[in-house]
């Protein structure tokens, strides 16, 4: 949609930006502008200046400039349209609509709003005999009258006889309370077509969007019943997979801290804010999903997963980490902190006190430990095919991000973990292992722990035994490895004569265990940037010596003779 320059300077000049602002920065009159310390950075003293007259905000520290509309998508997190939409309704100006259909659809959406926030004040007012199970649960996790008032906990009566929301809401359409989640219809048996609640004897947490409007429930059963937990079905106005709850509060929150922390469920939300950490969210009931990593990626970087820390909750960390996997960008990841066994963040709060929740967040771990650890963790790796099974596995996951940059350096973090936990030289298996052993075909146990050995030298290999690599050499015995993978060894890179060569030879092998070379674009692509493009023409890369497994590009059927020549060359070379 598209809207007039003089609409928005309306708009503009209808809101007071300092009241706008102070809803979450406390702001002090300083002559004719507002001051504060800057929401977008930590910093002690006030950079921050508001000016009404000429609506603006900005910060003499960080340089954030805006104004009310700004605001709202950079502090709040909304969209554009969303914060415009804001502004409009607290203005009382009328959004222009694109068409009358547009129109048409943001009355019907404004009604089911106000139905949900009718719904939220009803189970809000809910405190007769049948809710005491539902009091009595809230004063044993430690929650005031206060923490109750902030969340709108609330309550659904059970029971024949018992107030009924279909009642209290009986001049509105059923259909629409049905389409909003707040009753169902029995679809069969003898009592089909009759109408009843969702929810039944639950304690009800609301769900909003990020402009802080109800759009759904989750419902804590009191007492005994299945399940534990019911969320709102998906409506027009919810989408479980794509809304947090609590998000509303923690945006702005994590803007200011820079942090954002993933929990399990609601009361674990309210207890890490009771904990004095606000920024905090939580998924509705389900698995977190890449619509919920992208939402939870516009509040921070890097937010912090805390699962519970039972194997369901380890389970559920794993989970989140493959999942975000494809979604990776440079600087966007996840990161992870692990309560001690059979705790929730609920528990450590009430056991050792919010100092110890503070704690548990400063150390958090970064993905690729949580899904080295899972994959590790999985299964024994007591047999090479067992660590060849594990290799498989992390090459899988490492090659579903999309992201090249950051699929490189995963290939690269997972190359090195496999070195320094497995050692082939030893007696086991299972010790550490300090070079790269991925195959492009099985190989036998000398040929898996051993540099190749060839046929008789050649009097061209007998001189390089006996005077060593040239430069040249040595840069077409790198190709032709990058081309023969299966032939390195674990001391092959004792080969090379000099420290650079050595370090760009084993990042590029390295690189080899997640992304093998099958194309010259392959090729080009573990060299870009690196000191052997910078300094090596390719193609005198084979051009002077007796040798074709140096060629950027072989035959196939060439490739049988330059994989001979090269385990022969690899075989009389000597060790430095």
């Amino acid at each position: 949609m598209s809207l007039s320059p003089q609409f928005l300077d309306e708009l503009r000049a209808r809101t007071t930006l300092s009241a706008l602002i102070q809803r979450t920065v406390p702001l002090k009159r300083a002559g004719r502008e507002w001051k504060a310390c800057c929401p977008f950075h930590q910093e002690k003293g006030p950079s921050f200046h508001v000016n009404d007259e000429k609506a603006f905000y900005h910060c003499f520290g960080c340089g954030a400039h805006g104004d009310a509309i700004t605001w709202l998508v950079e502090n709040n997190g909304l969209q554009f349209m969303d914060a415009v939409k804001e502004l409009a309704a607290a203005a009382g100006m009328d959004v222009p609509a694109s068409d009358p259909r547009q129109a048409a659809r943001d009355r019907e959406l404004g009604e089911m709003f106000d139905i949900m926030a009718q719904a939220d004040r009803w189970f809000q007012t809910q405190r007769g005999d049948d809710a005491l199970g539902a009091l009595r649960y809230i004063a044993e996790r430690g929650l005031d009258a206060s923490k109750i008032s902030e969340f709108g906990l609330g309550y659904a009566p059970r029971g024949r006889g018992a107030p009924r929301l279909l009642d209290a809401m009986a001049s509105i359409d059923v259909e629409k309370l049905i389409t909003l989640g707040l009753v169902k219809r029995r679809e069969e048996g003898e009592r089909a077509g009759e109408i009843y609640d969702t929810f039944r004897g639950r304690l009800m947490f609301p769900i909003h969007d990020v402009r802080g409007r109800v759009i759904g429930f989750g419902g804590r059963i009191i007492g005994q019943g299945e399940p534990k937990y019911l969320n709102s079905p998906d409506t027009p106005l919810f989408d479980k997979g794509r809304t947090l709850y609590n998000a509303h509060r923690a945006s702005p929150a994590a803007r200011k801290s820079g942090r954002l922390v993933i929990v399990e469920g609601y009361m674990d939300v309210i207890a890490f804010c009771r904990a004095g950490v606000t920024e905090v969210v939580a998924p509705n009931g389900t698995a977190l999903t890449e619509a919920q990593i992208s939402l939870a990626w516009r509040m921070a970087d890097v937010p912090i997963l805390c699962m519970d820390g039972d194997k369901a909750g380890k389970a559920a960390m794993a989970r989140a980490a493959i999942k975000a996997l494809p979604l990776l960008e440079p600087g966007k990841s996840l990161a992870f902190v692990t309560p001690p066994t059979g705790q929730d963040p609920d528990d450590i709060l009430r056991e050792k006190g919010a100092e110890t929740v503070q704690a548990l967040l400063e150390q958090p771990r970064q993905l690729v430990d949580v899904l080295w650890a899972h994959e590790r963790d999985a299964g024994p790796t007591d047999t090479p095919e067992q660590v060849a099974g594990l290799r498989a596995r992390l090459r899988d996951h490492v090659r579903s991000i999309r992201s090249r940059d950051v699929r490189e350096a995963y290939g690269q973090a997972i190359a090195k973990r496999f070195r320094e936990t497995f050692d082939a030289t030893s007696e086991g298996v299972t010790q550490h292992q300090s070079g790269p052993q991925i195959r492009s075909r099985p190989l036998n146990e000398r040929q898996a722990f051993s540099r190749p050995r060839g046929p008789e030298a050649s009097q061209a290999q007998k001189t390089i035994r006996r005077i060593g690599l040239s430069a040249e050499i040595e840069r077409a015995v790198l190709i032709g490895l990058l081309h023969f993978p299966d032939l390195i060894a674990m001391d092959t890179f004792r080969v090379f004569s000099g420290p650079e060569i050595r370090r760009v030879a084993q990042q590029l092998c390295d690189n080899l265990i997640m992304n093998p070379v099958r194309t010259e674009e392959d090729l080009d692509a573990l060299l870009d940037g690196t000191t052997l493009e910078q300094d090596i023409d390719k193609a005198t890369w084979g051009g002077s010596l007796p040798f074709s497994f140096g060629k950027p590009v072989i035959r196939s059927q060439d490739a049988d003779k330059a994989r001979a020549e090269l385990i022969q060359v690899l075989a009389n070379l000597p060790k430095n």
